[in-house]
């Protein structure tokens, strides 16, 4: 694809040919928009296959299937509607403007919408994503949500609404389990699938996790073995947390196995009394990406600890939430530091 503005104003529209291994025109046009739409329209010429939606959305997550099996099955649902309404259409024919409307009125389905889509470029059955950079804001995952953020501080005052509301063996799981997924960052259902082999005397071997919604274990949720530092009080909380169970550290107050449902009963209560009934367990991993950016480490170390395999871009952009007024703190040193001699010796000369 190439669009560019030529000398005399027009926007010029020109597409690949693979088979003549050349640039081709498709026309000059007064505004970028009509130069992209025409471009767009030869694209989905080209790639006119006759797999429907319908087709491609039954086999999408056999055919791309995802590390996760509770990923394929939100993705199965989250892609249902859209394929029962344009489930005769060929993929080739779903326009961008058919998809921003189908976004509008359904936001939460755009993720895996344009996921399928983007599988379906891959199979080159289409020429374009339709709902790739639609520029609507998509619903904010537990992942983004910034809230009053948390300080070492508040885990303490969090730990400690356990004992207000739970029995004592419930209470000290439930402080153990905060402490470990503070200071760790591992996920949820990697917590419940923890078992005592997994620890070591300064890391934490994360090889699988619970899949709630199946009821079944599974790989981490990007498919890969990691090992993680565990930190002195992560370490000495998991030394703490009562034995229920043969094998996990952490269960049920009877020793079951931990699903969310179970959980949120546990969890539910404390939150209250902490006072944020609406706060999700999965802050405690955004502390975790806080907490070590601020004590000096970088977003791709950071990155390794949660099981990023990005280098730290999720880090910089959703996770970390770092204090702007410990950061100018920081600056203030830094600056402050060894070279206020020299600075004093260039006032000095001014």
């Amino acid at each position: 694809m190439a669009i560019h503005k030529n000398d005399r104003g027009k926007w010029i529209a020109q597409v690949y040919d693979s088979e003549a291994k050349k640039m081709r025109h498709v026309g000059s046009f007064n505004t970028k928009r009509e130069a992209q739409d025409a471009e767009a329209t030869h694209r989905r010429r080209k790639f006119d296959s006759t797999v429907t939606v319908a087709e491609f959305a039954e086999r999408w997550t056999v055919d791309y299937p995802r590390p996760a099996a509770s990923t394929n099955k939100h993705n199965r649902e989250r892609v249902k509607r859209f394929a029962a309404a344009f489930g005769t259409r060929q993929l080739a024919r779903i326009d961008r403007r058919t998809a921003r409307a189908w976004t509008l009125e359904h936001p939460s389905e755009l993720s895996s919408l344009r996921a399928m889509f983007s599988d379906a470029l891959k199979d080159d059955l289409i020429g374009t994503n339709p709902f790739y950079n639609l520029g609507l804001k998509q619903r904010k995952a537990k992942r983004d949500l910034k809230p009053d953020w948390l300080t070492a501080e508040d885990i303490q005052r969090l730990t400690a609404s356990c004992e207000l509301v739970h029995q004592p063996v419930t209470a000290q799981v439930m402080k153990c389990a905060i402490l470990v997924s503070a200071y760790t960052g591992i996920r949820p259902g990697e917590l419940f699938a923890l078992e005592r082999a997994d620890v070591r005397e300064t890391e934490l071997v994360i090889s699988k996790a619970v899949q709630s919604s199946s009821r079944t274990m599974g790989p981490p949720k990007n498919g890969k073995t990691r090992v993680i530092a565990l930190p002195e009080i992560a370490a000495h909380a998991i030394e703490q947390t009562p034995a229920l169970h043969d094998s996990l550290v952490f269960t049920t107050p009877n020793g079951k196995q931990l699903y969310q449902p179970s959980w949120h009963w546990m969890w539910n209560p404390v939150r209250v009394a902490f006072g944020r009934s609406t706060m999700h367990y999965y802050e405690l991993r955004h502390f975790c990406a806080t907490y070590l950016l601020e004590q000096g480490l970088s977003p791709s170390d950071v990155a390794v600890q949660l099981g990023h395999t990005d280098g730290g871009v999720l880090v910089q952009t959703i996770y970390g939430h770092p204090s702007e007024a410990a950061a100018r703190d920081r600056i203030r040193k830094a600056v402050n530091g060894p070279h206020t001699d020299l600075t004093q010796d260039s006032q000095d000369s001014l």
